[in-house]
């Protein structure tokens, strides 16, 4: 069900009024947030897609808010928590610029004031962190975005694989190993089914696929709805402008049962930002993927698949090798 976003709107539309520096994000500033990234060291958050990911339903383009002061720029939402609904919480999103860290700890300090909302700073390099701690505000343990992840998907680091190296250790693997035994796996799948990747209908499909993925009794029983479906439709339908990014669904027998995201930030470095299966059809299918990006990126020196919220995934994640790991903080003001 798409979540309730009227007060936290309501008061998004009051501060950006109050503050001429606040304003909804628009697809103009696909550029001017590229631009910033540009200038910025690696990570996984330093994408379009990552920023209005988790915007939908916010601002009058779906696309949450911004602040940008000819110098400073951060994304900027307002959504509730999800194990108190009735909480709302900002969140400044990949902040960049010299200044940022002082005016997100200034406009924090007023807006939990005046509006009772719990303030984090999301997605930020150790020496931003350490900026802002001194500031005032606190380690996210003291406040976390959900106890179960206690920083959303940089509870545990962000993954970084060499495809190539990955690809090259596979021929070498004996298959007793187990990175060796997924990839004959997925060979097996590859003679015996009739698969198709391609973007046929990619709109369409990948709603459809989503939609079913968080249906999915199993999902509903064995593990914590960390998001919705919602938390896609923005990269479903918000980034045709975009011709860095690469998406694509997964036909067996003619049946979509599974996309991928991929956006490319410069010549070394693309990250992957959905990568979605109905994984109670065929159990492997990620694997595929996995293998089948790696391949199609081969050339690429790293594939950044962002950090985790839970263990599992990251378990998962790290199950492919070699990688390397890179660790974004979050912070909060209580």
């Amino acid at each position: 069900m798409k979540r309730n976003l009227q007060k936290a709107n309501e008061i998004l539309e009051s501060i950006s009024k109050q503050n001429k520096n606040i304003t909804p994000i628009t697809p103009k500033d696909y550029d001017l947030f590229n631009e910033f990234f540009a200038k910025e060291p690696h990570t996984y958050g330093n994408s379009w897609s990552y920023i209005i990911q988790g915007m939908y339903g916010l601002g009058e383009n779906n696309l949450g808010y911004k602040y940008y002061d000819g110098e400073n720029l951060s994304a900027i939402s307002i959504h509730p928590k999800i194990e108190k609904p009735e909480q709302l919480a900002m969140y400044f999103v990949r902040p960049m610029g010299k200044g940022i860290m002082k005016i997100i700890a200034e406009l924090g300090k007023n807006y939990k004031q005046e509006f009772d909302l719990q303030i984090y700073a999301k997605k930020l390099f150790k020496n931003q962190y350490d900026e802002i701690m001194a500031l005032g505000f606190k380690d996210i343990k003291e406040n976390p975005w959900h106890s179960l992840a206690i920083a959303e998907d940089d509870t545990y680091p962000e993954i970084m694989y060499d495809p190539k190296s990955i690809l090259d250790d596979i021929e070498k693997a004996p298959r007793k190993v187990n990175i060796k035994k997924n990839y004959n796996r997925i060979q097996n799948l590859l003679d015996t089914l009739n698969i198709r990747i391609s973007s046929d209908n990619f709109e369409k499909n990948a709603w459809m696929i989503t939609k079913k993925f968080f249906q999915e009794e199993e999902r509903k029983k064995n593990k914590y709805n960390f998001s919705d479906e919602y938390d896609y439709y923005n990269l479903i339908f918000n980034t045709d402008h975009d011709k860095t990014i690469e998406k694509k669904i997964v036909f067996i027998d003619g049946e979509a049962l599974g996309y991928y995201f991929l956006e490319k930030q410069n010549t070394d470095i693309s990250c992957a930002y959905a990568l979605i299966t109905l994984h109670n059809k065929h159990k492997y299918l990620a694997d595929l993927i996995y293998f089948h990006i790696f391949s199609k990126n081969k050339n690429s020196n790293y594939l950044n698949f962002g950090g985790s919220e839970d263990i599992g995934l990251q378990t998962f994640k790290t199950k492919f090798s070699p990688f390397t790991t890179q660790q974004l903080f979050w912070a909060t003001l209580i």
